[in-house]
């Protein structure tokens, strides 16, 4: 009985230790199972940190100093280009392109490492709703142009497999964009457009008058996106006339995008037409110059001497004493003359915009040599002469400026221009020559404007009072008015239409009296002068 018992009892124990031990296996299984699964993670996370923080992209060049030739950003790393052959690199990584069936996706798969674990990652190009953006076929990290991507977003599939178990996987997806790259931490929308002398004329007996003449004499724009994907552009035109119903005569003019660095020069082009006035352009010259480095530049400027036919009183009729009317003459041909040049060391037209550690800046640049407005030729010694011009204007300087950096309240506005005019004065001595025949006012500017500087109710300006419609220049209220900024610090601009402006009646029968007064008769149109017209806008966003 005794032995009987012994073996039930063996029995019992082996039958209740053979279900705790089954029990102690699942839960060694189950142990390591999950501690596999937590390196996993751990390694998963690890790896998506270290994508995270490389740049989105950084342009490739093989200058160092200005791109990479090393697999420094996330693209060069993970999204290297569209070879489908498995390539292994230096660290045993193994890498391929797959794309068909409307997906595209580099993948890149690590050796085991010491935790018995390897790695797969799964990199896709994919726009803000998700859907996959398919690289092109020219796509390819390591040349200069090719490399820039198709989207500023990638979808990323992380799989970590341990090798004692390969069924056991961790998936980690997430998202990285540009914006979250230090590369891209800052980006720029901003503009900036410079115009010099812009003149116009419009004909007609009576208003609606129809346009004649459009002129713009000199200007320079900069565009430029700054972030991931840098698209900075760069024209400028020495000079452009368009005679409507007639042909249209430029000057030079060129227009650069970038990267990469890139600078033309055009000019000079002389150019005639038949129709009236004949305009001309002399040594036009016209060049812009984009840089791509760590501060991203762009440049441009133009610069021209522009002239047409000389203005002529020429006489109606009756002798140059009839009687008591006074003189007569037909008021023929608008003219302006534009000298330009170098004024206080700044180019005569000149638009820059720049990018440097978050902070985008615009600035504009304007100068004119002489500007003559309404030259007036002599008939007779009886009657007036300003070769110079019933106005000039000499040594206009103007530059304005603005810049943001997204940072509250950060956001830097100016503008200023100054000049020296001079009113031609039928009063002088009649053998006067050059500035003595003129009444010179200098220091015209934001706190000394035209209609403060200059009185033309005066009877000695009898001719500009009556030819001269429009005598206007800003005033330092004007240019306060015409900059504006955000308290965020993300957005400033500033756009003055014209710094100076001169309008004046052209095509008229001009009557001098006996008494020295002058009267207009039968006026045919108008024009337009403008000086110096100003749009910097800059949005720059952290």
């Amino acid at each position: 009985m005794t032995l009987i018992e012994v073996l039930v009892a063996m029995s019992i124990f082996l039958i209740v230790a053979a279900g705790v031990a089954g029990s102690m296996i699942v839960g060694l299984r189950a142990t390591a199972h999950s501690r596999q699964a937590t390196q996993g993670e751990a390694v998963a996370q690890a790896q998506f940190e270290e994508m995270k923080a490389r740049p989105y992209y950084v342009p490739y060049s093989s200058n160092p100093a200005v791109g990479t030739t090393a697999a420094v950003d996330l693209l060069a790393r993970y999204y290297p280009g569209l070879n489908t052959s498995r390539t292994t690199d230096s660290q045993g990584w193994t890498g391929w392109y797959t794309g068909a069936n409307g997906d595209a996706y580099y993948t890149i798969a690590s050796p085991v490492n010491s935790q018995g674990i390897a790695l797969t990652v799964v990199t896709r190009f994919v726009d803000n709703t998700g859907s996959i953006v398919t690289p092109p076929a020219s796509y390819n990290s390591t040349v200069a142009g090719a490399d820039v991507p198709p989207s500023n977003l990638v979808k990323v599939t992380i799989t970590a497999t341990s090798a004692q178990n390969p069924s056991n996987n961790y998936v980690f997806d997430s998202m990285i964009s540009a914006t979250t790259s230090e590369s891209c931490a800052h980006s720029s929308n901003s503009h900036v457009d410079i115009f010099g002398a812009v003149l116009k004329v419009s004909t007609g007996a009576s208003e609606p008058y129809m346009d004649y003449l459009d002129a713009s004499l000199g200007e320079a724009h900069a565009t430029t996106g700054f972030g991931c994907t840098p698209s900075p552009q760069a024209s400028a035109i020495g000079g452009k006339l368009s005679l409507f119903a007639g042909p249209t005569a430029s000057g030079a003019s060129v227009a650069i995008s970038g990267p990469p660095d890139a600078q033309q020069l055009a000019g000079p082009l002389d150019v005639t037409t038949s129709s009236w006035p004949i305009p001309s352009f002399l040594a036009s010259q016209a060049q812009a110059h984009v840089e791509s480095d760590g501060s991203h530049e762009v440049e441009a400027d133009g610069q021209t001497t522009v002239g047409t036919q000389s203005l002529r009183l020429q006489q109606v009729d009756g002798s140059y004493d009839d009687g008591g009317d006074g003189m007569r003459w037909d008021f023929v041909n608008p003219t302006v003359t534009a000298t330009s040049g170098t004024v206080s060391n700044n180019d005569q037209i000149k638009a820059e915009l720049e990018q440097d550690d978050g902070r985008t800046s615009g600035q504009g640049q304007v100068s004119y040599q002489q500007v003559n407005i309404l030259p007036l030729q002599a008939v007779s010694a009886n009657t007036p002469s300003a070769r110079q011009g019933l106005v000039f204007v000499r040594t206009f300087s103007a530059s304005a400026s603005s810049d943001a950096d997204g940072k509250p309240g950060d956001i830097n506005n100016s503008v200023t221009y100054s000049a020296t005019v001079g009113v031609f004065n039928p009063d002088k001595p009649a053998d006067c020559t050059g500035d003595d025949c003129y009444d010179i006012y200098t220091s015209v500017g934001p706190q000394n404007p035209l209609q403060t500087a200059v009185d033309l109710s005066q009877a000695k300006y009898g001719l500009q009072s009556t030819l001269l419609s429009e005598w206007y220049s800003s005033s330092a209220s004007d240019l306060a008015s015409a900059m504006a900024a955000s308290s965020d610090g993300t957005t400033s601009s500033i756009n003055v239409d014209a710094l100076m402006k001169l309008s004046g009646a052209f095509g008229s029968e001009v009557r001098l009296g006996s008494d020295g007064a002058v009267t207009l008769v039968n006026p045919q149109g108008y024009q337009q002068v403008w000086l110096g017209s100003v749009d910097i806008s800059i949005l720059q966003n952290k």
